[in-house]
């Protein structure tokens, strides 16, 4: 058999270094005396070692690009924490300044409140005066009629068990005494609450998920030459003035039907509940809080549990 054949077979196993040392010298000794094979030998070797470099190459390339990716999820993953952390910052700050504002408020030693409560044919009125311990607050409405009628009036000191409620309707008044005493927080259950109790202020938990009970949708002029900061929490949007933190209307997001009478599906009127909310600080005179003239109303006298 020709030698340069069988050297060409053995050159992949001769450059690798695998083998025998008989088959070894064979090559070795052949390629002194033959310069074809040599250079054959030569060019496997360089062969060989550009196919080891790319390899390398890719390889290194593999690893650049998983580690450029990595940089990439990283930075992306970065990036989403450091705004939602901001989104939380500034929706915190905000709603908790707003809390806040509400407990400066209802300690306050003079103001008047007023919320205006949109129905479907009329609008429920409800109004307060403060001044020190004293406490006035008016019920009414304004129906089809465009007249104002007054519901009920109560007159209270703060920290008394008594109070003293008129009924412009039955044309009584009631002097009653109850178990517990009048408090401070008047305006509970009249103030917007961002979906959790205001009075839960001082409970570091209630501050710290405020921003997960309503969400500060960014700013709106509502018509007006007043900014409003838009708070949005559950079916409810909620203007704030971004001045005094002091609610100005709140937007039910559900449409309120009424039907026909004895029927479900013929629809009489749609309308969206509103409520406007009126605020004025040192509002209150003493001649505010001063009972009327109650000439012709029955008197009544009461004991509650409650």
């Amino acid at each position: 058999m020709d030698k340069c054949k069988i050297v060409e077979d053995l050159i992949p196993g001769f450059c690798d270094g695998i083998l025998n040392e008989e088959s070894k010298k064979f090559v070795e000794d052949h390629i002194k005396e033959c310069k074809n094979c040599e250079n054959k030998v030569n060019e496997y070797k360089k062969l060989n070692t550009e196919e080891n470099i790319n390899t390398e190459q890719i390889n290194y390339f593999k690893k650049l690009n998983r580690r450029n990716n990595i940089k990439v999820i990283v930075g992306i993953i970065i990036i989403i924490l450091v705004f939602l952390l901001g989104n939380y910052i500034y929706n915190f700050s905000i709603m908790y300044k707003y809390k806040k504002n509400f407990e400066n408020i209802s300690s306050a030693d003079n103001y008047y409140f007023e919320r205006r409560e949109n129905t479907e044919d009329s609008v429920g009125i409800v109004k307060v005066w403060k001044k020190g311990d004293k406490i006035k607050r008016e019920e009414g409405r304004y129906d089809n009629t465009d007249q104002y009628h007054i519901n009920r009036i109560v007159y209270e000191t703060i920290g008394s068990s008594e109070r003293v409620e008129i009924d412009e309707n039955n044309k009584t008044i009631s002097y009653i005494t109850s178990k517990n005493a009048t408090s401070n927080r008047v305006l509970d259950g009249l103030y917007p609450n961002l979906g959790v109790p205001l009075g839960m202020q001082g409970n570091i938990f209630f501050q710290l998920g405020t921003p997960f009970y309503g969400k500060v949708e960014g700013t709106s002029r509502q018509g007006s030459n007043r900014e409003y900061y838009v708070i949005k929490y559950g079916e409810i949007t909620l203007y704030v003035h971004k001045d005094t933190l002091i609610p100005w209307e709140t937007i039910g997001e559900t449409t309120e039907k009424s039907f026909y009478p004895n029927s479900n599906e013929v629809v009489k009127s749609e309308y969206t509940r509103r409520n406007y909310y009126i605020y004025n600080e040192n509002a209150v005179t003493d001649q505010d809080l001063n009972l009327p003239n109650l000439d012709g109303y029955e008197t009544v006298y009461e004991n509650v549990e409650f």
